[in-house]
Formats: C-alpha cells, sequence, structure tokens
C-alpha cells in the first residue's frame, strides 16, 4: 500500500469512527423539556449510552443516546421489548415478565406519581436487557438485573395504598403492609424475587407478633376455572411454606387461593398477565 493510498484509508477509517457514537455528543448538554418521568428517562438513557461509548460499543450507544434525546424532547419513550431470536431460551421468560411488572407500575400511575422511581425502573430494565442480550459480561447482566429488582420493588412499594393504622393499644400501632410474590407462567414455584417479597413479609411478622398473615393468590385469565383455581391454591400453599418455614406460625396465616376469578389487574378473559400471576400477602 503506498503513502497516498495509507493515508486515504486513514482519512476514511477516521471518518467513520467519528460518525459511530455521534449521538451521544447530540445528546449531551441537552436541557429536558419535558416532565419529571421523561427528564429521568432522559438522564438514564444518556447514562447508558455513555456507559456504551467508554467500552466502545458505538452502535449501542447511538441507539441509548436516541432515545436519550427523544425524552430530552418531552416523548415518553416505551421499555424495548424482548427479542427471543437475540438470547438464551431461558432468559427470554424471565425478562418478558419484567418488562410487563414494568408496564404495569408504569402504566398504573407510576409515571405521574414516582416519576424519578419509574424511570430508574425502566432504565435499569434496559441496562438488564441490553446486557443479557449481549450475553457475556455476567457481572454486569447481575448488577443490571439487581438494579432492576431493587428500583421496581420500591417503585410498587411508594405506590402501594397508605398504611391503614390501627389502634391496638394506648402506646401501639401496627400498620397494614403489603407485598406481591409474582410467578411465572403456569408456575407455582417461588422465584428469588418472590421469595424476596416473602421475607419483607416474615421480617415483619416476628417484630409485630400479633399481626395476622393473609394471603390472596391469583392466577392469569388463560385456560379454564377449574385449573386456575388449582393452580393459584398451589401457589398460595407455596407462599404458606416458605412463610412458616420463616418462622410465622401456621396460626397466624390465613388464605384464599381465587384462580382467574379475581384477577388482580381487569383484562379481560384468555389474557397472558404476569399482573395477575401473584400472590398478595398482607400483614395485618
Amino acid at each position: 500500500m503506498n503513502r497516498v493510498t495509507t493515508i486515504l484509508a486513514s482519512v476514511v477509517m477516521t471518518s467513520m469512527l467519528a460518525a459511530c457514537g455521534s449521538e451521544l455528543h447530540k445528546a449531551e448538554g441537552l436541557t429536558p423539556e419535558g416532565d419529571e418521568f421523561t427528564a429521568g428517562l432522559y438522564g438514564g438513557y444518556l447514562e447508558l449510552a455513555e456507559s456504551e461509548y467508554s467500552e466502545g460499543n458505538y452502535t449501542q450507544s447511538d441507539v441509548f443516546a436516541d432515545q436519550a434525546i427523544s425524552a430530552a424532547g418531552g416523548t415518553t419513550v416505551m421499555p424495548n421489548e424482548v427479542d427471543p431470536s437475540r438470547m438464551a431460551e431461558d432468559k427470554v421468560g424471565t425478562l418478558t415478565a419484567a418488562r410487563d411488572r414494568l408496564l404495569t407500575a408504569l402504566d398504573d400511575g407510576g409515571r405521574e406519581e414516582q416519576p424519578t422511581l419509574a424511570a430508574l425502573s425502566q432504565s435499569t430494565y434496559e441496562c438488564w436487557l441490553h446486557e443479557q442480550t449481549e450475553g457475556w459480561q455476567m457481572d454486569q447482566i447481575e448488577a443490571c438485573k439487581a438494579d432492576y429488582f431493587a428500583s421496581i420493588n420500591e417503585l410498587e412499594a411508594a405506590m402501594a395504598p397508605a398504611p391503614v393504622v390501627a389502634a391496638v393499644a394506648a402506646t401501639a400501632v401496627v400498620e397494614d403492609i403489603r407485598a406481591l410474590a409474582y410467578f411465572d407462567f403456569d408456575s407455582s414455584a417461588i422465584s428469588e424475587e418472590g421469595q424476596q417479597a416473602i421475607d419483607l413479609i416474615v421480617a415483619e411478622a416476628l417484630a409485630n407478633p400479633e399481626t395476622t398473615v393473609r394471603i390472596v393468590a391469583h392466577t392469569d385469565t388463560v385456560g379454564p376455572v377449574d385449573y386456575n383455581q388449582s393452580l393459584s391454591e398451589r401457589r398460595a400453599n407455596a407462599v404458606i411454606g416458605s412463610l412458616v418455614q420463616g418462622g410465622v406460625t401456621p396460626d397466624r396465616i390465613v388464605s384464599e387461593a381465587v384462580g382467574k376469578t379475581q384477577p388482580l389487574v381487569d383484562t379481560g378473559d384468555q389474557v397472558r398477565s404476569q399482573a395477575n400471576r401473584v400472590a398478595v400477602i398482607d400483614l395485618m
């Protein structure tokens, strides 16, 4: 290769590299024009774009930067969908459930009531989705996953109805506490995140021995009534078993399995919804 050819190749390569990641430079320094939620999304997507740029992944940096730019303009950016063709089959269901859970919280008023937490939940989901799609930086996958569950749990807790305070004695009160243990489709196995919800109730129940734990187990609306009734009973029993194992005595636990007859979220019949594959656990 002669000197002229080398120089031309260098110029072309420099131009190509300059083009990659150029959206990040457009996104940086923008002043968000929308509400608090879209401003939070702008910050979250910008941080993701900067992280990918620092790793040399300029294409993905541009994707996140474009989303940051849209959010800065006041657009409500929707969380990216899970593409089953781009990740291991055993990861698809978990991430799809995470997106469903996120959308439920956002659509139930999270954007308006808890905009900062809602934006954080979305950006941590995006981080987890991207890293799982790449599938090789295991420490980053686990970090993003942990950040997502921490933020979505906090968001759901912040959006829960205000605690009802009941007088127990002149000097003591007990607050109602609610936790949600979600299940995979057609499963009564307690997930890691479901166990975290149960552990919260166990800790509060042991600290407040005069309280009662009430479980209402639901299913989504896919399938026949009798099958879903049985499934919800298995879910209720799984939660009871975990509570007892944690130290809550059976005489303090009441449970109800309602199957598909009383969905937590009204979706209509034959709708596969993560929001309804849940056991609602109240400490009263």
